[in-house]
């Protein structure tokens, strides 16, 4: 044995690292991209209202045809313009949500690619056999192989259990609940209802990802 972490610790905390740095700069990407396209909207809606309160002064302000028809030409423009960024607007909560759910699918490979190279790295798979996914039952068979005292969360094979079945949804049935998450979750009320990865769901696997992992490798022998 000697002190160093094993490949798979180090991957593992490497990945994480890179997880929420990409978390991070896609969340506030959207948020600026948000604003920067309101601000835009609101500056050529108020351009279009300016030309058409020309417009409605009449010849007082108006002077002459050329005038009239150039201020009713600028104000269409504007308000073209300003639909036009309002649609792009509009999408930016689906693209939120998609880069939620990118950034779920990853950080639940992560936990895979962890607990597969954990259990190499441990001597009990040999590299061609490596354990297929991360699920509770594997990971609580390798903690007692592995003579670890370990005192898993309240909860925890139901917690990693739903998302495992989330994210088999989200990457095999196009986000929609199927038979096996509604088996797995005990709501069949569920089957064919769109599953969404909130900003408070993806904070809840980040933090349980995170926990589950560091511990695991903190408590484990070093070879």
């Amino acid at each position: 044995m000697n002190g160093r972490p094993s490949n798979a610790a180090q991957a593992f905390t490497v990945n994480l690292v890179r997880f929420k740095n990409f978390r991070e700069r896609m969340k506030h990407a959207h948020e600026r991209e948000a604003g920067t396209l309101q601000k835009t909207v609101e500056s050529f809606r108020e351009e279009a209202k300016a030309h058409f309160d020309l417009l409605r002064h009449g010849p007082a302000r108006v002077a002459d045809l050329y005038a009239v028809t150039s201020a009713r030409a600028f104000g269409e423009d504007a308000l073209s313009w300003a639909s036009m960024f309002e649609r792009q607007l509009e999408m930016i909560p689906d693209e939120a949500a998609l880069g939620r759910e990118m950034a779920f699918v990853y950080l639940m490979a992560i936990l895979d690619g962890f607990v597969a190279g954990w259990r190499v790295d441990m001597g009990l798979d040999a590299e061609e056999e490596r354990a297929e996914a991360a699920r509770p039952d594997v990971i609580r068979d390798t903690c007692r192989e592995l003579g670890i005292e370990f005192e898993f969360p309240t909860g925890f094979d139901r917690t990693l259990a739903e998302m495992r079945a989330r994210r088999n949804v989200l990457v095999h049935r196009a986000g929609r609940a199927d038979a096996t998450y509604c088996r797995v979750t005990g709501m069949p009320e569920l089957l064919g209802r769109r599953l969404d990865v909130s900003e408070e769901y993806l904070d809840r696997a980040d933090r349980f990802v995170t926990g589950l992992g560091l511990d695991l490798i903190a408590r484990s022998p070093r070879r």
